[in-house]
């Protein structure tokens, strides 16, 4: 058992690090300058995790890439949101800014083309 603790830390040390970090960080930003910015910085952290699972899995695991970000965004969010935000609202959420990102990608523009 230790063994295998042992190899799991190893293996992804770098993302409970980075997770870590991103929390820190964003506590920081909402004691600093407050809760409008506090969501732009969760939208920053949803960008982020997304092109880590875009890069983790490959093409056609849609389901299971945003399954790993969700995972990784809702416990990262503080707990002032979590009481109005559900992990369904964030999964709305972090589709919406996907889908927004997706339509600047194709042309520059957001305007549903993709």
């Amino acid at each position: 058992m230790d063994e295998q603790l042992i190899q799991i830390l190893y293996e992804y040390g770098w993302l409970v690090v980075i997770i870590i970090a991103m929390l820190g960080y964003l506590l920081w930003v909402i004691k600093r300058k407050g809760k409008t910015a506090a969501l732009i910085e969760l939208r920053e952290m949803a960008y982020s995790l997304m092109l880590i699972a875009e890069k983790r899995f490959a093409e056609g695991e849609g389901c299971f890439k945003m399954d790993w970000v969700i995972d990784r965004f809702y416990p990262a969010m503080p707990n002032t949101l979590k009481f109005i935000i559900t992990r369904d609202d964030a999964k709305t959420f972090l589709q919406t800014i996907y889908d927004e990102a997706r339509d600047y990608l194709d042309d520059g523009v957001l305007n549903d083309s993709n």
